[in-house]
């Protein structure tokens, strides 16, 4: 895939965009609350494209969590951003268990049963997700965005944790780019370049990647770096809120 036409000037990108960000003054004195802002900003976008629409201000009360479905979800998508930093070390070693853990907190968070909390929905999803897990632990020179791309898609793809599926699969990518060294601060958070570009956009991407032709890959994979540019460019925002 990483040979596909595109996809390689993709990753270039990605990581011109990231960069930019390197030796900023607010990342070496004040990392922690950049962390914080941008962390807060990739939950409420994941969210949203989970069709979960909350206020960020409602998200930071806690107040976005007291309806009982899209609260619900609101909430898995905080307790996903926060657990990246555990989970994400684990994930190039054992990428179903970071896949089970994560699941597990995002739904810990109310909906669902607690016995399937961790498991793939069918026996197809776990099949798949092996295929996926050996995929991702055989050495590769591909660049950390089309990896990322690959997984969030096939998680996605799969709908192996149900109405979860969603908030794990953009939080699996983001695990790939911070265990990649991409991002390894964890800093960029791409749902919020997913949805600045659109919710459309976003379902025709990965339409196109489950199409399986080679220009539907690498528009899925073009979309997804192309949204990891946007997020750096957000990132770089926020910090410019605290020199």
């Amino acid at each position: 895939m990483a040979l596909l036409p595109g996809v390689a000037d993709a990753g270039l990108r990605a990581r011109a965009a990231v960069d930019r960000l390197n030796g900023l003054p607010a990342l070496r004195l004040r990392p922690h609350d950049v962390i914080a802002v941008t962390a807060l900003r990739g939950a409420r976008a994941s969210a949203a494209l989970a069709g979960a629409e909350v206020d960020e201000e409602a998200l930071r009360s806690g107040a976005a969590f007291d309806d009982p479905v899209t609260g619900a979800i609101a909430r898995g998508a905080v307790r996903l951003v926060a657990e990246l930093g555990p989970v994400a070390p684990v994930w190039g070693t054992a990428p179903l268990q970071a896949l089970a853990r994560l699941h597990a907190v995002a739904a810990a968070s109310g909906l669902g049963e607690e016995e399937a909390l961790g498991r793939p929905a069918s026996v197809e999803a776990a099949a798949r997700l092996e295929q996926l897990a050996a995929a991702l632990t055989a050495p590769s020179r591909a660049p950390a965005v089309v990896v990322a791309a690959i997984v969030h898609a096939e998680v996605l793809a799969t709908e192996a944790f149900g109405e979860w599926s969603g908030l794990v699969a953009r939080a699996a990518s983001r695990c790939v780019l911070i265990q990649r060294g991409l991002d390894r601060g964890g800093v960029v958070a791409p749902e919020v370049g997913h949805w600045e570009l659109g919710l459309t956009e976003y379902q025709i991407a990965l339409a196109g990647y489950g199409s399986g032709t080679p220009e539907g890959v690498a528009a899925w994979v073009a979309h997804c770096a192309r949204a990891f540019e946007i997020a750096a460019g957000d990132a770089l925002a926020v910090c410019a809120q605290f020199r």
